[in-house]
């Protein structure tokens, strides 16, 4: 599309979001609108990303595989970015699999992972114990817990006592100030 045509695109969308009238099961749209993370004007994917991020789950399965396959690496950082400001616990998996085997999406899959909250917990701890993961891939997950903190508290009071230290570290990190780490 021209940037005339996208102007257009998602001025009628944001209308019909706003309006309530926008279809979730209006694939087509859907797709166009992640295809539209692309377009090389920031404040025109801030406002796609915006746009679906209201349109919440529905947009989800669109956007997992554009963060995880797309051949354009703005629109999997934007994909990443708005699957943020949509929190939905059904793209923990992809969104660990850009956390473990993508450097460009490191940053943005881990604030997806912190954003999504309670339910992140357990697959960030089994990255702290894991003796294959790198450092830097630990101490994102060590953040995005941090991040989660007392939401996650049931997850961390278990591995309050782990063997790893990681995982201990990590473990007082999510409630700073309140909990010891033991040795």
């Amino acid at each position: 599309m021209s940037p005339e045509e996208t102007d257009i695109f998602l001025a009628a969308a944001r209308a019909d979001v706003v309006q309530k009238a926008f279809d979730p099961n209006d694939s087509d749209r859907l797709q166009q609108m992640v295809e539209c993370l692309g377009d090389s004007r920031g404040m025109v994917r801030l406002g796609f990303a915006e746009t679906i991020g209201k349109i919440g789950q529905p947009a989800s399965p669109f956007l997992t595989p554009a963060l995880l396959n797309h051949s354009n690496p703005v629109v999997q950082r934007a994909s990443a970015k708005t699957l943020t400001l949509i929190a939905a616990p059904e793209t923990i998996s992809p969104l660990v699999h850009a956390l473990l085997n993508d450097e460009d999406m490191k940053g943005s899959a881990v604030g997806d992972l912190a954003q999504i909250g309670e339910a992140s917990a357990p697959v960030l701890l089994e990255i702290l114990a894991s003796p294959e993961q790198p450092e830097s891939t630990k101490g994102h997950a060590a953040w995005a817990l941090a991040f989660i903190g007392a939401k996650a508290k049931d997850y961390l009071y278990r591995e309050i006592n782990s063997e790893v230290v990681a995982v201990r570290a990590a473990v007082a990190g999510g409630f700073p100030g309140s909990v010891s780490c033991p040795r």
